[in-house]
């Protein structure tokens, strides 16, 4: 679940009156909620999205969430290729399954919203807690969102790193991508190198 905590911005999908619809969200996960895990977030309650979501509802429908990692446009010309070859993009995804659960106890939500903070603060060098916050401004805020979980069903990763390519043209890319300006190649680099 690394890359999916690494990349925690993703794009909830799932389908209103047979039209989809999206939200890009952040996503905290907590292995130890459910069988496989969960993934909180939160969001306005004006959102259409959220207005599908039950706090229990095993037939719900499946939602997905897109984690989009790293990825690049790859030249022929990085390759090294010996022969004819096209330009291609390398690119690392997940895509998650479940269904979505409102929260409504408001002591889970202030919890599940403090440990979410403590993530993303964890590499501060003063890291903000959520009991900073001023308890009026706290539960203002409150009433304006729902918060929601969803439970692992089914996880699938979606990888494109030079599959058909040699060991050593994709260590030659790998080379190049690791001298360039832009901290996503150079991590397309990392993953590349691990897949060797």
């Amino acid at each position: 679940m690394s890359e999916a905590e690494s990349y925690s911005f993703g794009m909830l999908i799932t389908a209103l009156d047979g039209e989809p619809i999206a939200t890009q969200l952040p996503f905290a996960f907590f292995p130890e909620r459910d069988e496989y895990g969960s993934f909180f977030s939160h969001t306005s309650i004006d959102n259409p999205q959220v207005q599908q979501f039950a706090p229990h509802c095993p037939d719900c429908p499946l939602a997905l969430i897109v984690f989009q990692g790293p990825h690049s446009y790859i030249s022929p010309r990085w390759r090294g290729a010996d022969g004819p070859t096209a330009p291609t993009w390398n690119y690392v995804a997940i895509h998650v399954y479940g269904r979505p659960r409102v929260i409504e106890d408001p002591r889970e939500v202030r919890e599940l919203l403090g440990r979410a903070v403590d993530q993303y603060e964890a590499d501060m060098a003063q890291p903000w807690s959520l009991d900073e916050l001023d308890e009026a401004y706290f539960q203002q805020r409150m009433a304006s969102m729902v918060a929601f979980d969803i439970p692992v069903e089914r996880i699938e990763t979606k990888a494109r790193l030079g599959q058909k390519q040699s060991a050593e043209m994709n260590a030659e890319l790998a080379d190049w991508l690791e001298i360039q300006p832009d901290p996503m190649r150079r991590e397309l680099a990392r993953l590349l190198r691990a897949s060797l």
